[in-house]
């Protein structure tokens, strides 16, 4: 599925400037697939990476310091954020609604919504069951959505690969974080096994690069 004009987005005044905009044209970007097991974030991720990098507006999905942003870092991450927003499908935007322009934020909240899933599910579908709220009266649906996702988990634990303790503590730790801290974990998220020492470790270092930034903007007042 190729994205001309997404259906959320469908205003003909703002989509005829943005398809007007020689850059971050989103003819022939997939579409994002709301999360899931058949997910294609690894696919639209490659894609959306490399036709930015050929644009040169790839460098705003990474983190950077503010005294390493180039003048041009304001627009371009406008730019990338609207970019980003016509090429996933409706059901992703509750990822990335409360972010407005915060690419790197943004990048990592898509990652984060659909890496498990991508990655072989165990840890998607932990989440789901840790997770997962009843909405309305209907019970029954709740409880079998919870049945489901428990039998999804189940079929991918094996004797090779047993459920430990430790994925439910990664898991935990996971669930626990508010998006914005989610891009300095968002580097190793996809890999087999993330242990929660690792989590941990980058939770670390991202308080500690916060505090410096924090004293480094308290000394510039």
């Amino acid at each position: 599925m190729l994205l001309d004009e997404p259906p959320h987005l469908a205003s003909s005044g703002a989509n005829e400037a943005n398809n007007n905009n020689n850059l971050a044209k989103v003819a022939g970007i997939p579409v994002l697939t709301p999360p899931g097991p058949n997910t294609n974030f690894l696919t639209w991720r490659y894609v959306v990476r490399g036709y930015l990098g050929s644009i040169n507006l790839a460098y705003v999905l990474n983190p950077t310091e503010p005294k390493s942003c180039p003048a041009t870092w304001a627009k371009d991450t406008s730019t990338v954020s609207s970019f980003i927003a016509r090429t996933i499908d409706k059901l992703n935007i509750r990822f990335i609604m409360e972010l407005g322009t915060d690419t790197p934020a943004i990048w990592a909240a898509l990652h984060e919504a659909h890496q498990d899933c991508s990655a072989g599910g165990r840890m998607y579908w932990l989440r789901r069951l840790g997770t997962t709220k009843m909405t309305g009266e209907d019970n029954k649906s709740h409880i079998d959505a919870m049945s489901t996702n428990s039998e999804r988990l189940t079929a991918l634990i094996t004797k090779a690969k047993p459920l430990t303790v430790a994925d439910i503590h990664a898991t935990g730790l996971v669930n626990s974080l508010p998006v914005d801290w989610q891009p300095c974990i968002s580097l190793f998220m996809n890999d087999d096994d993330v242990s929660p020492a690792r989590i941990a470790a980058a939770l670390k270092q991202e308080s500690l690069r916060r505090k410096a930034r924090r004293e480094e903007e308290t000394a510039l007042v």
